[in-house]
């Protein structure tokens, strides 16, 4: 009782526990990273829960001590002298850690002078997001401590070599995974720093399930398999061109407005370019199909086409005759296979030709493939460059 009167009566918190003030007091710091409350992509803000505990030697305190004093002793803060140290790169008002009220805090104390404090508090700090592999990104975070006195009076040294290589935090996040958690001295100017930094890999189930994975099968819609026949071909192509743009939206609500860009960004993009694309070559071809009924000529240039892309014999088109009964139908047909047989046989003059409407379909098949290898190859480079993100 005597040792907390005497302190009471005559409290040291605003003197530095040393007997030659001319000389700086070492304050040995282990800084922990207990969790990661949140972290905020769009913003780059990072809320965590971080442990201090420093240890230090009060030569004044030490003079208190009785001699049947020999079991540690708490002491309140309010008392004696402890070290203060600020958040650097804070992103709030409250430069310190949110903890409870100093006067409810302890500092333990043992009967040589050694002082113990440990203090667990949240942080929140400036961590600029790297969005280019997302949603495999990994994000690496620092948190800057800054002793609130000069180097000439207190110096900041971490407790151990050991403590430098930490491997991860002590409670786990849903969605980030903390690997590489580092502590490194530094100095701001005149005065001791502390950086504790750390590694963030996204957990990316939850977004490949419900971005990308939906993402492979909308620009997969995107092919020209719908006949032209249903007449909603036109309306089928534009309904995923505004899909994909409202999908563009979507992703840009949840990324920062950063270089560089993401490559699921990138990929919608192309993607949408292609889609125009798409859009474009729908109606192509429903002019193509639209030109059978006008009975115009085909251009030798679709002809080749044609020929290059037909992989069976063509046959002879026959005209359509939209108001003729059945009878006459079945007549011409017959007479049209004659002369097919004819010209085989003996008129070498006689060679197929073609409508169209063979332009039609060899073009909606030559697209059909041509864009689902684009799709292919575009879905094989992007998943091989995401996953190839460094660690």
């Amino acid at each position: 009782m005597e040792f907390y009167k005497s302190l009471k009566t005559d409290p040291l918190s605003h003197i530095r526990p040393v007997k030659n003030q001319s000389l700086p007091i070492t304050v040995l710091m282990d800084l922990i990273l207990h969790s990661v409350v949140s972290y905020d992509e769009k913003t780059g803000t990072l809320l965590s829960l971080i442990i201090a505990n420093m240890t230090w030697t009060d030569e004044l305190v030490r003079e208190y001590f009785s001699k049947e004093v020999v079991d540690e002793v708490p002491i309140p803060m309010s008392l004696i002298w402890s070290p203060g140290f600020s958040i650097y790169n804070t992103v709030t008002e409250d430069t310190t850690l949110k903890t409870s009220d100093n006067q409810y805090q302890t500092v333990i104390s043992s009967p040589d002078g050694t002082m113990r404090n440990l203090i667990l508090g949240l942080s929140t700090t400036k961590c600029d997001a790297d969005m280019f592999y997302y949603p495999m990104d990994v994000q690496t975070c620092k948190i800057h401590f800054v002793s609130d006195e000069p180097l000439n009076k207190v110096v900041i040294q971490p407790t151990s070599d050991a403590y430098l290589g930490r491997l991860t935090a002590l409670h786990k996040n849903e969605e980030w995974e903390i690997t590489h958690v580092m502590c490194e001295t530094d100095m701001i100017s005149t005065y001791s720093k502390m950086i504790i930094s750390f590694k963030m890999t996204r957990k990316p189930m939850y977004l490949f399930m419900n971005f990308v994975v939906p993402l492979m099968y909308l620009c997969s819609l995107n092919l020209f398999l719908l006949p032209e026949s249903s007449g909603e071909r036109v309306s089928y192509a534009v309904t995923m061109l505004l899909a994909l743009i409202l999908y563009l939206n979507m992703i840009a609500d949840r990324l920062p407005n950063t270089v560089p860009v993401s490559l699921i960004n990138i990929n919608i993009a192309i993607q949408l370019n292609t889609s125009c694309f798409v859009v474009l070559m729908t109606i192509l071809t429903l002019r193509m199909h639209e030109k059978s009924q006008k009975d115009q000529p085909v251009p030798w240039f679709w002809q080749v086409f044609v020929s290059i892309t037909s992989t069976n014999c063509l046959r002879k088109s026959r005209s359509k005759v939209h108001t003729i009964a059945v009878k006459e139908a079945e007549v011409k047909e017959e007479k049209e296979e004659e002369n097919d047989d004819e010209g085989v046989q003996g008129s070498p003059d006689n060679k197929p030709t073609v409508s169209w409407i063979d332009v039609s379909r060899s073009a909606n098949k030559f697209l059909f493939w041509m864009f689902f290898s684009l799709l292919s190859i575009q879905s094989v480079v992007f998943f091989v460059l995401i996953m190839c993100r460094p660690m």
